[in-house]
């Protein structure tokens, strides 16, 4: 029986951590991005994915790990699909993320519920998941506010 699971590691401490657990013979993946200027940057900071066999404990007593995800008193199973997942988003070795962004910098859009209703902002980006970031003019100023992406909706050409 073997499977993918997840441990923990100190913060910072996770390609210490990798190391370790392959020099115990471990199969281990840690899914990282290349950010636009240049960065590399973990997927999933602190958390590594590891292959269990049928022994454990070298993992959690392993120098870096912190805690190993269980699940009824054995180490949480994660499925092979969410892992093929990832990896079929790589490119080049890096995970490869699906755009998020359906606005442009400096499109008008209108808000369609809340106190703002019907007025026009200027995109300004992500403010979060499913959140976006509009500059109002609000008493003689650009204030930034953040909103929910499915109260605003593009400003027709003809409006």
């Amino acid at each position: 029986m073997s499977y993918w699971a997840v441990c923990q590691t100190e913060p910072r401490r996770e390609h210490a951590a990798r190391v370790w657990l392959m020099r115990k013979c471990f199969e281990t993946y840690m899914p990282r991005l290349l950010l636009q200027d240049g960065r590399v940057k973990l997927l999933f900071p602190t958390y590594i994915f590891w292959r269990f066999h049928d022994r454990w404990y070298q993992v959690r007593w392993t120098p870096g790990v912190s805690r190993v995800l269980m699940d009824a008193g054995q180490p949480a199973r994660l499925g092979d699909e969410i892992m093929d997942q990832i990896r079929k988003r790589e490119v080049a070795g890096f995970v490869k993320l699906p755009s998020v962004e359906v606005f442009k910098r400096g499109d008008k859009l209108r808000i369609r519920n809340g106190s703002f209703r019907d007025q026009v902002g200027l995109y300004e980006g992500q403010s979060g998941r499913e959140r976006v970031r509009l500059l109002l003019e609000l008493m003689g100023q650009k204030v930034p506010v953040d909103l929910a992406s499915r109260d605003v909706e593009p400003l027709d050409v003809a409006d």
